[in-house]
């Protein structure tokens, strides 16, 4: 078994001055981590997961979905009453987590004008889901001119979406802000209702995949 355990993993996360934090076995505290260290399968699919989980952060790019779902997922983990629970949701989670990273949709999206990053900032993170679905989320800001005062304006949108196989569009939003993206490669062009919160803040434009 490696040092790396996912269940001390995600929470070393949550705080960078936490430093790497380890799950060792001699100090095994819960049920279930007993049960893992005690089993040379579900040891294996931990330290799977462990690497599973840190390739689909650095890939989605959205740190606080994904340690959310992990711990979610966690919670889930721990209330397993047998080796057979356990397993399953291993298995389970290791699924999702290999599609998320084997989708064409998944990464993080920053706006560019003019091949630069574009100041007015503008932010959309999808990823795949195993159920089929995706996932996505999006920040705009119009930015003050200098000097100027009041605050940003900023739009947002959350949502869920369904690509069909082969497909290269989606179209996502809530309510009266829908926006539509289509992809090529790791380039998404982007168009949205003109009602995503502040009219002058928008989703519109050309984003990369960082």
């Amino acid at each position: 078994m490696t040092n790396l355990r996912t269940s001390m993993l995600c929470l070393a996360l949550l705080s960078p001055a936490a430093g790497a934090v380890t799950f060792d076995c001699a100090k095994a505290g819960t049920p279930v981590e007993k049960m893992i260290c005690a089993d040379a399968a579900l040891s294996r699919l931990d330290d799977n997961l462990g690497v599973a989980y840190q390739r689909a952060m650095e890939r989605v790019g959205d740190k606080p979905m994904m340690l959310d779902r992990q711990r979610n997922w966690l919670a889930e983990r721990n209330a397993c009453k047998n080796i057979a629970c356990v397993k399953e949701l291993y298995q389970m989670r290791l699924r999702g987590l290999n599609e998320m990273v084997a989708s064409p949709w998944t990464g993080l999206y920053v706006r560019h004008t003019q091949g630069k990053v574009d100041p007015n900032t503008a932010k959309i993170w999808i990823h795949a889901n195993s159920d089929g679905n995706i996932s996505v989320n999006g920040k705009a800001v119009l930015k003050n001119p200098a000097g100027a005062k009041g605050k940003e304006r900023q739009a947002r949108v959350g949502s869920w979406g369904h690509v069909q196989e082969g497909s290269d569009t989606i179209t996502f939003g809530l309510e009266m802000c829908e926006v539509s993206a289509r992809r090529a490669g790791a380039v998404l062009q982007v168009e949205d209702s003109g009602h995503c919160g502040d009219p002058k803040a928008t989703f519109t434009g050309e984003y990369r995949r960082e």
